[in-house]
């Protein structure tokens, strides 16, 4: 589990991405996210290349750029691990990704997709939550200064 340190990593956003749906619906879209194992060897549970991929042949510098018009985020899914079996929680830095869930939610038109991310180490804390069906939000909860969403608990 990510031990997120409030004082060193101010960039990290915390994602967590539930399938809603029943087993086989869930199995789908996790086989579709798989990419291959990361450098230490552990399970890639979230390629952003899976839902908008990457063109092979781009000039180094225009990568950064790409991803960041495309995916918007720069360096993809970091940490990553599964919550539940239709549950895979991951770190970004610097933002979140509700773009690319709705884009991985239109590709599975069936499937209700909750995205939450949480800014944890800012000093007004942010959440926010949102209900996605055929990469459209049809609901979201945003922090109020109180209440901390269902997705996280503090």
């Amino acid at each position: 589990m990510l031990n997120i340190k409030k004082n060193n990593m101010a960039e990290k956003v915390l994602n967590k991405l539930e399938i809603i749906g029943n087993d086989s619906q869930v199995s789908k879209v996790r086989n579709f996210l798989r990419g291959n194992p990361l450098k230490d060897g552990s399970e890639q549970y979230i390629d952003f290349n899976k839902i908008i991929p990457m063109p092979l042949i781009i000039a180094p510098e225009e990568i950064i750029a790409w991803r960041w018009e495309n995916w918007g985020n720069c360096w993809g899914a970091c940490e990553q691990w599964l919550d539940l079996p239709n549950t895979i929680i991951f770190t970004t830095v610097f933002t979140s990704v509700l773009g690319l869930v709705k884009k991985l939610s239109s590709q599975f038109p069936d499937i209700e997709f909750k995205y939450g991310f949480d800014y944890p180490n800012v000093i007004v804390p942010t959440w926010d939550l949102y209900f996605i069906v055929d990469g459209v939000v049809i609901g979201n909860w945003e922090y109020d200064g109180e209440d901390c969403p269902p997705i996280f608990s503090k």
